[in-house]
C-alpha cells in the first residue's frame, strides 16, 4: 500500500458515504447484563474454565453480529482491502512492545528535530507529545 493509496482511501471514507458505518463498526454498542452472563456461561461450557481471551472474542463476536451494515461500495475493493489492513494492524497503547517502540522512535525523531530550532529570543523550543485528551478539562 502506498501513502497515496492510503490518502485516497481516507479522503474517500473508504468508499462509504460520510456518517455510514462499515461492516466492522456495525452492530450493537454494548451488551446488557443477561447477554454478558450468557457469554460467560457459553465460554465456561466450551472451555471448562474462564478464559479471558475466549470471553473477549465471544463478546466481540456478539457485538459485531448486530444489524446489517450498509453493503460495501462496489466501486473500489482496494479501499476495503486498505481498511481491513488498518483494522488488523496492532495499535500503539495496547501493551504491544514492538508497536510501542515504533511510536517511541517516531516521537524521538520529532523531538530531535524540534531541538534544532530556537525561538526569536534565542531560547530552545521544547517538544511536547500529548494524548488527544490532554486538552479536555477534568470536572
Amino acid at each position: 500500500m502506498s501513502a497515496q493509496e492510503l490518502k485516497d482511501a481516507l479522503s474517500a471514507n473508504f468508499g462509504y458515504p460520510v456518517g455510514a458505518q462499515s461492516e466492522s463498526s456495525a452492530g450493537k454498542s454494548s451488551l446488557n447484563e443477561q447477554e454478558i452472563y450468557d457469554v460467560v456461561k457459553r465460554v465456561i461450557a466450551q472451555h471448562g474454565s474462564l478464559d479471558a481471551s475466549a470471553i473477549k472474542d465471544e463478546v466481540y463476536r456478539q457485538l459485531s453480529s448486530g444489524e446489517a451494515a450498509p453493503s460495501a461500495p462496489a466501486g473500489n475493493n482496494r479501499y476495503q482491502e486498505i481498511r481491513r489492513i488498518l483494522e488488523s494492524t496492532p495499535c500503539f497503547g495496547n501493551d504491544i512492545d514492538a508497536v510501542d517502540l515504533v511510536a517511541r522512535r517516531c516521537a524521538l525523531v520529532y523531538c530531535k528535530e524540534v531541538e534544532k530550532y530556537t525561538n526569536p529570543r534565542g531560547g530552545q523550543f521544547q517538544a511536547g507529545i500529548y494524548p488527544v485528551s490532554a486538552n479536555v478539562p477534568v470536572w
